[in-house]
C-alpha cells in the first residue's frame, strides 16, 4: 500500500480505469469480482476482515493478501468481492 493521491473521485459501483481513480476508501477492481460494473473494472470497498460488512449487496469480506502473505500490519484489510473469485 502506498499514499496516493486520487486523480478523480469515482463512487462505488461506477467504472475506473486505474487505482487511484476512486474516492478515498475505495479501490477500481476488476469487473470480474463485483456484481455489476457496467465497464473493464469499477470502485469497490475495502473491508475489514475482522468485522466484515461490505455496503454492496451480493459480495463478501475477502482478505486483500494471500493467506501469509499480509505485512504485519495489514492483516485485516480485505477487499469486497463476489464469493469465490
Amino acid at each position: 500500500f502506498n499514499c496516493i493521491f486520487t486523480t478523480q473521485d469515482i463512487p462505488a459501483g461506477e467504472p475506473c480505469g486505474f487505482i487511484n481513480d476512486c474516492a478515498a476508501g475505495l479501490i477500481c477492481l476488476d469487473a470480474s469480482v463485483l456484481p455489476s460494473c457496467n465497464g473493464a473494472a469499477c470502485c469497490g470497498s475495502y473491508c475489514s476482515i475482522s468485522d466484515p460488512q461490505c455496503p454492496t449487496q451480493g459480495t463478501e469480506c475477502t482478505p486483500f493478501f494471500e493467506e501469509g502473505m499480509a505485512p504485519p500490519d495489514y492483516v485485516d484489510v480485505g477487499v469486497c468481492i463476489v464469493p469465490g473469485s
